[in-house]
């Protein structure tokens, strides 16, 4: 449950930081560690596609 919470304000975080927002890229980067450490917790796949998802959305953020 305390993995859900913080994924729910990290999500809550990166939508008060719209894209070029000078905190969008910790925002979006706080979120795909989170999604990836709850993975890594408990297996679940969709959280890995969407950490990824967010890490790409990095890469392609110039």
């Amino acid at each position: 449950m305390a993995l859900t919470d913080d994924i729910s304000r990290k999500r809550a975080k990166l939508e008060r930081c719209p894209p070029g927002h000078n905190r969008w890229d910790a925002a979006l980067y706080e979120l795909a560690d989170a999604l990836r450490g709850r993975y890594e917790k408990e297996d679940e796949i969709d959280d890995l596609n969407e950490a990824i998802t967010c890490t790409a959305r990095l890469w392609n953020s110039d």
